[in-house]
């Protein structure tokens, strides 16, 4: 589940309106792992070592 604090959603609007400019996703998709994902433990460099894999 996907969740923007309000304290969040000042950034949250910056970094979406930023990534609809470049098509740049990747700090967005940072804060969202950061800060408004819940219920689900990431361990990022295992997944990133999966990717590469494929």
């Amino acid at each position: 589940m996907l969740t923007i604090t309000e304290k969040n959603m000042e950034r949250f609007n910056e970094l979406l309106s930023a990534y609809y400019t470049t098509n740049d996703m990747s700090e967005i998709k940072l804060f969202l792992y950061e800060h408004a994902i819940s219920g689900i433990d990431f361990e990022p460099e295992k997944r990133r070592e999966s990717e590469r894999s494929r």
